[in-house]
């Protein structure tokens, strides 16, 4: 195809282009529209920034439009992902938009101007215009006493020096007048209530209260000057690092000292153990949670640090530190249900296994549990994860009695009714056996030994911390018995037989 060809369907090309971009339905508002995706009245607190998220929509097949951002904001910085960028046919774009100020303003009423052209008729112009409002909240610069009042001082201080004097004067009154109330009249309507409830939560919040009021008398008092932008900065900073510390303090106070005591309480008065392992439980975790939420909030609020990544690296956080610590959370959950369960108290006498080893219960922790072992005078402390697979026996429960077993021989010889009836003289005869018809003692022939009749005793002793002694003086006086009725107390034996052969 030769040039005049080329020239020829070129400015065809151009005259279809501006023909649709000078069509009617290509620059409708059909066809393009922004939307804001967030509301434009805000509330926000000095110095900090305020967001707006806008969209571009451009349903055209065919047309370019390039979008010029742009407000009339004053006292303060604008700026948004892009100011100056081109919309593609068919597509979507976000546009996010954030206005700073760097001067105290009680509001600040604004607009922002979206300007589209039409990229092959830049002619064609769609303006969108949106009207934003910034309310800042707060501490927030007032030439009127303590926000309400005007300044009635004559002439030298009919002015913002003025007007700080009296703030000082009327929050040093009211914060005296709150002293006095909550140290005299309040406390005392405290004390004649039946209840302990309310002496813990004026006890916890009395002092906290006093000093937020002193940090919100020296901050709203100081901003009526007009000093430098970088002092109320660090003002600011102080005065928010107070506020959420002494609000933090007084959530986890309230928490321990009256939520969790009002439980604890409660739990005492009722009869399900239930209860008194749930309170302890929620006490450690719901702690933990009130400490973790003022800490994201204080580096939020003070530091300006993006709190979505922090809950989010938080989060990946917690994923690595779940792999690379599953001992201890499986040591934990097996705590709770431990507690849950309750096959043992603190103070009881279990065995672990071994029946012949004795544990007495110390402390059971959510990682671990720590025994003392009774025959080895040693601290055994055991993970709880390993803990729940092993078989428990507490040998405090159901009762104090303790079954105890003898066993002995007698030799071929001896008489097994005779045996039989010594050896049950011999047990019901020991002051510290259980002796009634339902737990009487009971002897059983139990084998046909190599060298030896044997048999058992079964009793019950009346307290188990006495099992392994009367075990040992039922043993005695059976010896004696024996040697005293003649019975035979065998030892192992062999009889060889030794035969000639043929021809020997």
């Amino acid at each position: 195809m030769d040039k005049a060809h080329w020239s020829v369907l070129t400015l065809i090309l151009v005259f279809v282009m501006i023909a649709a971009g000078s069509s009617g339905d290509g620059g409708t508002d059909e066809n393009l529209n922004v939307f804001n995706r967030s509301s434009l009245t805000v509330d926000a607190h000095y110095p900090d920034a305020s967001h707006f998220d806008f969209v571009i929509v451009n349903n055209n097949t065919m047309i370019y439009y390039i979008v010029n951002l742009s407000s009339n904001v004053t006292d303060a910085t604008f700026s948004s992902t892009e100011n100056h960028f081109v919309v593609e046919p068919k597509s979507v774009k976000e546009v996010k938009v954030e206005i700073k100020p760097y001067k105290r303003v009680p509001k600040k009423n604004c607009t922002i101007t979206f300007e589209i052209r039409n990229a092959v008729n830049l002619s064609q112009i769609h303006t969108f215009v949106f009207h934003v409002e910034i309310n800042y909240v707060g501490v927030v610069a007032t030439e009127k006493v303590i926000g309400i009042f005007e300044n009635f001082l004559p002439y030298p201080f009919n002015n913002v020096y003025g007007v700080f004097i009296l703030d000082i004067v009327l929050w040093s009154v009211l914060i005296i007048v709150i002293y006095y109330l909550t140290e005299t009249i309040i406390a005392r309507m405290v004390k004649r209530t039946k209840t302990d409830l309310d002496d813990r939560i004026l006890a916890i919040v009395r002092k906290p209260l006093l000093v937020f009021f002193i940090t919100y008398a020296i901050v709203s008092s100081t901003e009526i000057l007009d000093l430098p932008d970088v002092f109320y900065f660090y003002l600011y900073n102080f005065y928010w690092s107070v506020v959420i510390l002494l609000f933090g303090y007084m959530a986890y106070r309230l928490w321990k000292d009256v939520i969790v005591y009002f439980f604890s309480q409660v739990a005492q008065k009722t009869e399900t153990e239930i209860d008194d392992i749930l309170v302890p439980v929620f006490d450690k975790v719901g702690g933990a949670v009130i400490v973790v939420v003022i800490l994201i909030y204080f580096v939020n609020r003070v530091f300006s640090v993006d709190v979505t990544l922090l809950v989010a690296s938080m989060g990946v956080l917690g994923l690595i530190i779940g792999f690379a610590a599953q001992d201890s959370l499986s040591n934990f959950f097996s705590g709770v249900l431990l507690m849950l369960d309750r096959p043992f108290a603190e103070g009881d006498i279990i065995t672990l296994g071994d029946p012949d080893k004795w544990y007495r219960v110390e402390r059971i922790g959510l990682r671990s549990t720590r025994f003392y072992s009774i025959f080895e005078d040693v601290m055994v402390v055991i993970p709880n994860n390993k803990l729940s697979s092993e078989r428990i026996v507490n040998i405090v429960e159901p009762g104090a009695t303790l079954r105890g077993r003898v066993d002995f021989s007698v030799s071929y010889g001896s008489d097994p009714q005779k045996v039989l009836k010594v050896a049950e003289e011999v047990a019901l005869a020991h002051p510290d056996v259980v002796k009634d018809k339902k737990n009487a003692p009971v002897v059983r022939f139990r084998n046909f030994g190599n060298s030896s009749l044997d048999f058992a005793i079964f009793f019950l002793v009346k307290d188990y911390n006495q099992k392994y002694r009367v075990e040992s003086e039922i043993r005695t006086n059976l010896f004696a018995r024996f040697k005293k009725e003649g019975i035979e107390i065998p030892f192992p034996q062999l009889d060889v037989h030794i035969k000639n052969g043929k021809g020997g």
